[in-house]
C-alpha cells in the first residue's frame, strides 16, 4: 500500500517556482518584440498550425476540465466521455464551413462581420455578448482552480485566487498572443502530463492495469439511459452528444479567442489543420482525465483508510476534490509539484487567453470605433495593454462570487457561460445561412435566446423544475433563430450589399491586405 506523502513538501514548491520562472521569461521575451496590434493581437498571422491546435485545446479545457472529467467519473460514472463520438461530426462543421469562412474576412475581431451582414447594432451586441461569456468564464476558471489549489496548500482561498488572477494577469497583458499560445502550448504538456503521471502511479501501485480496471467497472455508474424524453434527466447518451455538437459549433463558429487562432495562422488550410490537432488533443485529454478519475475511484475504493476530512464520510459527495486531495497526499516527492503546476497552467491558460481576446475585442469593437480622432497603432497598443490589465483584474474579482453557482464543475461551467454561447453562435449563423435575416431580426432572437438559456439554466431555482444542463445552448439556438426569421418577416430585407458581403466571405478566396 503506498504511503502518503503527508502533503506538500518544499522540493514540489521547487518545481512549482521553476515552472513560474519559466512563464515569465516567456512573457518577458515576446513583450519585447510587440510593435503593433496586428503582433499582439494577432502574431502578424505566422503561427503554426500545431502551436495554434495545442493552444486551443489549453484555452477552452483549463483547470475546469482537469478537474471535472475526473470528478463526473466518480460521482457519474463514464457516460459523460460518450461526448467524443461527436467530434468527427464536429471537424467537418467548423471545418470545413465556419474555418474557410473566417479566414476569407479581412478582421482582427470577428463581430467587424456582423457590422457589414446586418449593422452596427448588431456588432456592437455580438461584442457585448462575448464580453460576458469571457468574463464570466474567467471567473469560474480563477475560481475552480483556486479551490483546488487552496484544498491541496490550506491556503486561505483569497490569497490563492488573488494571486493565480494577479499573476496571469501581468504576463497576458503585456506579452500578447504569441506568449499566450506558447505558454498555452507548455501549459498542455504538463496538462497531459500530469494525468498520465497520475494514471501510471495509480497503474504501479496497484498492481497493474487490470487490478484497478476490475475495481473502477466494479464500483462506477453505468445506469446513464441512451436517450430521455424526460428534460430533467441530468444526462443522457444522445443528450450529452447533441450538447457536444451544439457547445464546439457555436464556439468554434463564433468565440473571439477561437477566431483569433485562427487569423494568427497564414491561410485557411492552416488553420483547419490547427482544428484537426485541436479535436484529436482533446479526445486524447479527455480519455486520459477519464481514466484518471476512474483509477482514482478504484485506488480509494481498495484504500478508503487514506481518506480523511471531508472525505471521511466517502468521496461521490465530493467528487471534484478528489483528485486534487490524491495529489496533495498520495503523489511522491517532485511529481506533486509536476501536477500541481498543471493546475496552475490550466487556469492559466484560459485566463491568458480571455485577457488577450477581449482587449482585442473592447480596442477593436468599441476603443478604435468610437474614437471621434483616429488613434494611431501605437496608442492602441498602449490601450490594449493597460485594458488587458483591467479585464484580468475584474475577473479575478468577480472569480469569489462563482461559489454561489450550484452544481458539480460541469454544471457550473454550462450554466455560467451557455445561456450567451448559442445567441452569439445564432448571429454568424443567420448571417451566413440566410438571406432574409435582418438586423431587427438578428436583435429581437438574439435577446429571446438570452432570455430562453437564463429561464434553462436556472429553471431549478426559480420554477423548481431543473431542466437539464444539456439543453441550455440547444434551447436558446432554436428560440433565437425561430424568433429572428419570424421577426424578420415584418422588416425590410437585407440590402444587396450586405448579402453579397457574405457570399463573397464564404465562395471567395483569401481576404485581401490589410
Amino acid at each position: 500500500m503506498p504511503l502518503a506523502t503527508g502533503g506538500i513538501q518544499p522540493f514540489d514548491w521547487v518545481v512549482v517556482g521553476l515552472y513560474f520562472v519559466g512563464v515569465i521569461g516567456m512573457g518577458v521575451y515576446f513583450a519585447r518584440q510587440q510593435r503593433s496590434t496586428n503582433e499582439y493581437f494577432l502574431g502578424s498571422r505566422s503561427m503554426a498550425s500545431w502551436v495554434v491546435g495545442l493552444s486551443m485545446i489549453a484555452t477552452l479545457l483549463s483547470t475546469i476540465t482537469y478537474l471535472a472529467i475526473p470528478g463526473e467519473m466518480i460521482k457519474h460514472g463514464p457516460a459523460y466521455l460518450l461526448h467524443l463520438l461527436a467530434l468527427a461530426p464536429i471537424f467537418f462543421i467548423v471545418g470545413y464551413l465556419f474555418v474557410p469562412f473566417f479566414m476569407r474576412l479581412p478582421i482582427t475581431s470577428a463581430y467587424e462581420y456582423l457590422e457589414a451582414r446586418f449593422g452596427s447594432e448588431t456588432r456592437t451586441l455580438g461584442a457585448l455578448f462575448f464580453v460576458l461569456i469571457r468574463i464570466i468564464w474567467m471567473s469560474v476558471v480563477v475560481y475552480t482552480a483556486s479551490g483546488a489549489l487552496a484544498k491541496m496548500t490550506e491556503l486561505p482561498l483569497w490569497i490563492v485566487i488573488v494571486s493565480v488572477g494577479v499573476f496571469t494577469t501581468f504576463y497576458a497583458a503585456f506579452g500578447g498572443i504569441r506568449a499566450v499560445i506558447w505558454t498555452d502550448v507548455i501549459q498542455f504538456i504538463i496538462l497531459f502530463g500530469g494525468a498520465v503521471f497520475t494514471v501510471g502511479y495509480v497503474t504501479w501501485t496497484m498492481g497493474g492495469f487490470s487490478s484497478w480496471v476490475r475495481v473502477a467497472i466494479e464500483n462506477t455508474r453505468l445506469d446513464s439511459p441512451v436517450w430521455s424524453s424526460d428534460p430533467t434527466t441530468r444526462l443522457s447518451v444522445i443528450g450529452i452528444i447533441i450538447n457536444t455538437i451544439a457547445w464546439f459549433v457555436c464556439t468554434y463558429g463564433s468565440d473571439q479567442v477561437v477566431v483569433q487562432r485562427y487569423l494568427s495562422t497564414r491561410d485557411a488550410p492552416a488553420a483547419k489543420r490547427s482544428f484537426l490537432v485541436c479535436i484529436i488533443g482533446d479526445a486524447a485529454l479527455a480519455i486520459v482525465l477519464g481514466a484518471v478519475g476512474l483509477a482514482l475511484l478504484a485506488f480509494f475504493t481498495q484504500h478508503g483508510d487514506l481518506l480523511t476530512g471531508e472525505f471521511k464520510d466517502g468521496m461521490v459527495d465530493q467528487a471534484d476534490h478528489v483528485f486534487p486531495y490524491f495529489i496533495a497526499n498520495q503523489l511522491p516527492v517532485g511529481l506533486t509539484g509536476l501536477v500541481i503546476a498543471a493546475l496552475f497552467a490550466a487556469a492559466m491558460s484560459s485566463l491568458d487567453s480571455g485577457v488577450n481576446s477581449l482587449s482585442a475585442v473592447i480596442t477593436v469593437d468599441f476603443y478604435n470605433r468610437f474614437r471621434r480622432a483616429k488613434q494611431s497603432d501605437a496608442t492602441s497598443l498602449g490601450f490594449a495593454k493597460t485594458l488587458g490589465l483591467g479585464l484580468g483584474l475584474t475577473a479575478t474579482g468577480l472569480a469569489f462570487l462563482v461559489g454561489n453557482i450550484e452544481g458539480n464543475i460541469v454544471e457550473i461551467t454550462n450554466k455560467s457561460t451557455s445561456c450567451t454561447v448559442g445567441p452569439l453562435f445564432g448571429l454568424f449563423a443567420l448571417g451566413m445561412f440566410s438571406r432574409r435575416c435582418n438586423q431587427m431580426g438578428a436583435l429581437t432572437g438574439a435577446v429571446a435566446g438570452f432570455i430562453a438559456g437564463l429561464l434553462v439554466t436556472f429553471s431549478g431555482q426559480w420554477f423548481d423544475y431543473n431542466i437539464s444542463f444539456m439543453w441550455i445552448i440547444v434551447t436558446s439556438v432554436i428560440v433565437m433563430a425561430v424568433v429572428a426569421l419570424v421577426v424578420s418577416l415584418f422588416g425590410p430585407r437585407p440590402s444587396a450589399s450586405q448579402i453579397q458581403f457574405t457570399r463573397r466571405s464564404v465562395m471567395s478566396g483569401p481576404p485581401p491586405v490589410m
